[in-house]
């Protein structure tokens, strides 16, 4: 029988198996993902071989999460020989026990692992597409600092108060919402418009499309067909829809397809906590964000995070 973990579940031997070679020096494996059923911790698919590209690596992590519809996972991560991160995967639409069950079994299941002692890295994501080299490099420069010495820290403090260079499309850049997209944002918040559709041009989140609510405001489904229709079937987007006229607040919709080049959904993964700070200080109130692969899954996703909107309108 495995060890007991703080939740009151076990691993799988499979999993047992998985973590002892991943652990070994000689491992090829970049990545394991592990999920809870019936109180039994088990190795979600077959473990993701390493490849010499770390970011590409992170894409078949993301891409698993994604096609297996998971809506929470522990994630697994060789940094680099001896060490690794543990990402904790919840999604927004997890129930509350899941989520529960995700937080509190963290702790218990990297001590069964055996990975405690070499795990740098400590995550918690509600999207799939927040695991990326962004979170990774962020981790990697944190414990940099931890082991600076004072004089170094200091060094490094001073450095950063050098001008900084002109702006560039890359992760972890913020990129602002062009002036045409802030409008937009505005009329949202004040009912004159239903849905948006921004793309990323030139350095800039800029406004692709827009849903009129004159000369008579659309219902719901109407909404998100018409949104829906704005989406790309090959290149990513980020929505916004207004679900109702009684209430101001918004659902964020991520799309992005699998056949996307991993530059433009590296792109647009990072740019997402900037759209949605920037949106909230112009007034935007976000009910919900959701993330979906094309236009054809954006009425279904909407649809059922806004069932109560939908009763409403009919």
């Amino acid at each position: 029988m495995a060890k007991a973990l703080g939740v009151n579940f076990d691993l799988d031997p499979v999993l047992q198996a998985a973590f002892k070679n991943f652990g070994e020096k000689s491992s090829n494996v970049r990545a394991l993902i592990v999920t809870i059923n019936d109180e039994l911790a088990k190795l979600q698919g077959q473990p993701i071989e390493s490849t010499a590209n770390r970011n590409e690596d992170l894409i078949k992590v993301r891409d698993a999460i994604v096609s297996e519809e998971l809506v929470a996972a522990f994630v697994f991560i060789r940094m680099k020989e001896g060490e690794f991160a543990q990402i904790t995967f919840c999604s927004d639409n997890a129930k509350p026990k899941v989520r529960i069950t995700y937080s509190s079994g963290a702790a218990s299941l990297l001590e069964s692992s055996g990975l405690q002692q070499a795990t740098r890295i400590k995550r918690h994501v509600t999207l799939a597409d927040d695991i990326c080299e962004t979170l990774l490099i962020g981790g990697e420069q944190e414990n940099r600092e931890e082991l600076m010495t004072e004089k170094e820290k200091m060094e490094a403090a001073f450095s950063k108060m050098e001008l900084a260079p002109a702006v560039v499309a890359l992760p972890g850049v913020s990129m602002p919402i062009a002036e045409e997209g802030v409008l937009a944002l505005k009329k949202l918040v004040r009912g004159e418009l239903r849905g948006l559709t921004f793309h990323i041009v030139e350095e800039k989140i800029k406004l692709d499309k827009t849903v009129e609510t004159v000369p008579s405001p659309p219902s719901l489904l109407s909404l998100t067909d018409a949104v829906a229709a704005l989406i790309p079937s090959d290149q990513p987007r980020i929505a916004v829809l207004r679900p109702s006229t009684a209430s101001e607040e918004v659902i964020m919709v991520y799309s992005c397809p699998g056949s996307c080049k991993p530059r433009e959904r590296m792109m647009y993964s990072t740019c997402k906590s900037s759209f949605v700070q920037q949106a909230q200080q112009h007034g935007v109130k976000f009910m919900r964000r959701v993330e979906v692969s094309g236009g054809e899954e954006l009425r279904d996703v909407v649809l059922e995070a806004c069932e109560s909107v939908v009763n409403e309108e009919k």
